[in-house]
């Protein structure tokens, strides 16, 4: 069965069972549930039958293109690991981490053949394309057919390089978070998380001689505004800022070189985010007036 738009929840909540956000497309085989995001990326499978370890269970790859297999453990419920962990699920990573609880699901081989079928769908995906078949869904086979293995792992290369190396701490939380929901708040979310991380870099550094400098630019005149995906997946093409009012990227870079040499813990590029950084301890509603404002009027 193939459906391709399917549309969950615009709000996170935490459930004992898999709960898809957002936009998304599935796949189902008498054996295994097949998701996919709008690019047509494969993003989580999960095994439907009798045999499988628990129906909460499953994969789900991550943008650095692994395969991290979330478990209820011994126990499902209230009794499980929500006891100690507050959440519902582990995620078992397939590479060497510091994990609290250690499954080695790949000695599952019933769990293992869950990415044994995914090449088998994507095969059957390939003739079926070529023969014609399921009309109604040839956008989608044809999105999914342009992201093969290949693909999947060259972009992954170039996150791991972009961000020097592999994400290595992966929270159970991220479960969660498998489609963008058209809103500020996960980008937001995201840049505290980037904060907490980075404090926790330079104090790990600091023996070392390695500084880390954070930046906090306000807007920035990119192709980034044009090429964002809009709420039907495709780009913008169009840019949502005054970009007569903006920073240009050169003038950004610039500001940033110099606070790197100068070895700075957080660099504001902006007068007015200096300012409202302060004025935010003092008078927070009147900063996030100035913040509605700023998003409103796009400068």
């Amino acid at each position: 069965m193939i459906n391709v738009q399917k549309v969950g929840p615009d709000k996170l909540i935490k459930q004992t069972f898999p709960l898809r956000f957002g936009k998304y497309s599935e796949i189902k085989t008498p054996d295994f549930e097949f998701c996919f995001n709008l690019n047509g990326e494969i993003k989580s499978i999960r095994g439907l039958k009798s045999d499988w370890p628990h129906p909460a269970e499953q994969f789900k790859r991550t943008a650095g293109n692994d395969w991290v297999y979330y478990t209820v453990g011994d126990k499902s419920g209230d009794d499980g690991i929500i006891s100690w962990m507050g959440e519902y699920y582990l995620p078992c990573l397939p590479y060497p981490s510091n994990p609290v609880w250690e499954i080695k699901y790949f000695s599952n081989p019933v769990v293992m053949s869950a990415l044994a079928e995914w090449s088998q769908l994507f095969a059957d995906l390939y003739m079926a394309n070529s023969k014609g078949l399921y009309p109604h869904a040839k956008d989608l086979i044809e999105r999914i057919l342009a992201n093969d293995d290949r693909i999947l792992y060259e972009r992954s290369q170039q996150l791991n390089k972009i961000i020097g190396g592999r994400v290595s701490v992966l929270p159970p939380d991220t479960r969660h978070v498998d489609y963008d929901i058209p809103t500020r708040t996960a980008y937001a979310a995201s840049k505290h998380a980037m904060f907490g991380f980075f404090d926790s870099l330079r104090i790990e550094l600091k023996s070392t001689g390695v500084t880390v400098t954070m930046i906090a630019p306000d807007f920035v005149l990119s192709e980034m505004h044009r090429r964002a995906f809009g709420k039907d997946g495709k780009p913008l093409r169009i840019s949502p800022v005054q970009e007569d009012k903006v920073m240009t990227a050169d003038e950004c870079a610039a500001l940033i070189i110099k606070a790197m040499e100068n070895r700075e813990r957080l660099a504001i590029l902006s007068a007015r985010a200096k300012l409202g950084r302060w004025i935010k301890l003092i008078a927070p509603d009147f900063i996030d007036q100035i913040a509605l404002k700023a998003i409103r009027e796009a400068k």
